[in-house]
């Protein structure tokens, strides 16, 4: 994982992922994996299951149904912090799935956390990143349009005067909400209890430790440290294996 100079540099980078991801939420397609991971979490081998997912994940591509899957192994596994990671990812995709959200909130109670956001996080995740985006550039068109309106024609100068400034007010507050969305997407989770150190060496003296499932933003990373600021604002450095991006670096999207 590299740095991350600027906010709009992740924007950018968010909103890239984000596009990828245009209708990555249907059902992955019937495959012997698919059907082998299935099997493996009826039968109560929820630890086979998981790694199945996981593999599928990795050789065709993120989707929201696999995810949820990949979720639900872990939580029957109790590990609740990987859990946390694959329904948040499947959130990105589908953002309005009820079972996605219903999951997520087990697993942040089994993981010993709740869902601190403010409701304008919570409401800037209603919609996808795409979403967002469409809605924002489709109602910057209209207020445009009702404003060209408003001066060719004097008869509708009313009507496009409040179109155009109803679109305009839609296109500002879609364009906040795709800011906000983006920075809500771009955050971590602690997988594993990790200590956080004061520098990014072995042996470094430590100033605490993260819970498994804490959210965290990723500042940067030096070799196998990653530099993590907590929700109170306090940096550190942990092992980058004991933490990971919401928003995964590369990632491949199934279609």
């Amino acid at each position: 994982m590299t740095a991350l100079s600027s906010f709009p540099r992740r924007l950018v980078a968010v909103l890239a992922v984000a596009g990828a991801c245009l209708g990555c939420s249907r059902a992955a397609e019937a495959s012997p994996a698919l059907d082998a991971a299935n099997r493996a979490f009826a039968a109560g081998a929820y630890g086979d299951a998981a790694t199945r997912f996981q593999a599928l994940v990795e050789h065709e591509g993120y989707s929201a149904p696999v995810l949820f899957d990949l979720g639900n192994a872990y939580l029957r596994e109790n590990q609740p912090a990987r859990a946390l990671l694959a329904y948040e990812r499947a959130r990105l995709l589908s953002p309005r799935d009820p079972a996605i959200a219903r999951n997520l909130a087990q697993a942040e109670a089994a993981a010993g956390f709740s869902d601190d956001s403010s409701a304008v996080m919570r409401a800037a995740r209603t919609l996808t990143l795409d979403e967002w985006t469409w809605l924002a550039t489709a109602a910057f068109w209209l207020a445009v349009a009702g404003t060209a309106g408003a001066f060719v024609s004097k008869r509708g100068r009313a009507w496009a005067g409040r179109v155009a400034v109803t679109a305009g007010l839609v296109a500002a507050g879609a364009g906040a909400a795709l800011v906000v969305a983006s920075r809500v997407n771009d955050a971590g989770l602690v997988l594993e209890a990790a200590p956080v150190l004061v520098s990014p060496f072995a042996g470094a003296e430590s100033s605490g430790s993260l819970r498994p499932g804490a959210r965290i933003a990723i500042e940067r990373t030096h070799d196998a440290f990653a530099l993590v600021r907590d929700r109170a604002g306090h940096e550190g450095w942990v092992e980058r294996a004991a933490v990971a991006p919401i928003v995964p670096d590369g990632a491949k999207y199934g279609a």
